[in-house]
């Protein structure tokens, strides 16, 4: 990753994902106000930036947001109850545009793994069955951008 990446990408990421966890562990909502236009942002840096064509990091896009979503609906058909909100689905769509294929995949692993292992610990903890999500995103971002650069 170059510095002109580091800038664009990662300052901006970072920005949006410890505003988001900070708003969300108070209020409970990922605010589309927050988030669409960080996507926004992502899709028009990723046509100009990246190592990849820039379709590829929409798509990255358009799939992480269909997979959450289907998984999200799938759990509240099956399970009942709200699994995954529709501001984190969102905010995961803008991570994957801004990481591309290949990271949001290591992403989407250890997201999955963290929220597991988050929602197993704070429902008997604290009783609670919805769990902040954005501190996993931002975890498996961590996570996804570690694991590149072994």
């Amino acid at each position: 990753m170059n510095n002109t990446e580091l800038l664009v990408i990662i300052v901006p990421l970072s920005l949006l994902l410890g505003t988001v966890i900070v708003l969300e562990l108070r209020t409970q909502l990922i605010r589309d106000v927050f988030v669409l236009p960080a996507l926004l942002y992502f899709v028009v840096v990723r046509i100009f930036i990246g190592p990849d064509p820039w379709f590829t990091y929409v798509l990255s896009g358009v799939v992480a947001f269909t997979l959450l979503m289907g998984v999200s609906a799938a759990l509240h058909r099956v399970l009942g109850g709200e699994w995954v909100g529709g501001g984190a689905v969102k905010l995961f769509a803008a991570v994957a545009v801004a990481l591309g294929l290949l990271a949001t995949a290591r992403a989407s692993l250890a997201l999955v793994f963290l929220f597991g292992l988050g929602y197993s610990i704070t429902s008997r903890l604290f009783q609670r069955d919805a769990i902040p999500s954005s501190p996993f995103i931002t975890a498996a971002v961590v996570i996804a951008f570690v694991w590149q650069l072994l």
